[in-house]
């Protein structure tokens, strides 16, 4: 049984298509300045556009692979786990057992706020495509599924 299949992801301020469409946008704002300055004779300005416009894709173009990434915390009775998804692979960044897990919040009160996993001296972030109020939730909440799953697992038959 699973007492937290979570799936983390950050916030997307433009959908693909109004991504597109801004782009689309900007492009014809340049062109038509960029022939506006050709004509005035400064030349090499239409070709700063270009680069603007092209640094522009590429930082959407991250944005939007960053975006399709996720972060998936499961807890169990037996483990917690965390994924990284990237595209359509799953990689296992951590696993330990539910008994033995600690979470913990870095600077509870700050904007600033963490989350860690910990066992022993091991630990990895968690949550950090969130916000810091998001994250003190997530915290809470994974605090717990933890003790649920522990109770589960060393309950009195």
């Amino acid at each position: 049984m699973l007492y937290m299949d979570a799936v983390l992801t950050g916030n997307q301020s433009l959908s693909r298509l109004a991504a597109k469409r801004l782009l689309w946008s900007i492009a014809a704002i340049f062109l038509v300045f960029g022939f506006g300055l050709s004509r005035i004779g400064a030349g090499p300005a239409p070709i700063f556009l270009g680069l603007t416009f092209a640094g522009l894709a590429v930082a959407f173009a991250a944005q939007a692979r960053k975006a399709r990434s996720a972060e998936v915390v499961r807890v169990s009775a037996d483990q917690v786990v965390v994924l990284r998804r990237r595209g359509a692979r799953d990689q296992v960044v951590w696993r330990s057992p539910t008994a033995f897990t600690r979470v913990e919040l870095e600077t509870p009160d700050d904007d600033d706020a963490h989350v860690w996993l910990r066992l022993s001296r091991a630990a990895t972030p968690v949550a950090e495509a969130l916000g810091p109020p998001e994250r003190r939730q997530f915290a809470a909440a994974l605090r717990r599924a933890i003790q649920a799953a522990r109770a589960e697992r060393y309950a009195a038959p």
